[in-house]
């Protein structure tokens, strides 16, 4: 059974309902509006994260020394 199988079953199911409660829950589902957490940074979290800059970081690197011409 594939997805647009298995939705379109739900969807006869759901319309086939009597049961108002179950209609007014399933509408409230619907309004639902899920994001996804995020956890708030805070600041200085990404203290001691760099141990080291190598001494040559800042210098021109061999590759691109024919574009800085």
């Amino acid at each position: 059974m594939n997805l647009e199988h298995q939705k379109l079953d739900l969807i006869n199911w759901i319309l086939n309902l009597k049961d108002n409660h179950a209609l007014q829950e399933i509408q409230k589902i619907r309004k639902l509006k899920i994001k996804p957490k995020s956890k708030k940074r805070k600041f200085g979290c990404g203290k001691n994260i760099i141990i080291s800059v190598a001494d040559d970081f800042n210098a021109p690197l061999k590759d691109f020394i024919d574009y800085m011409k």
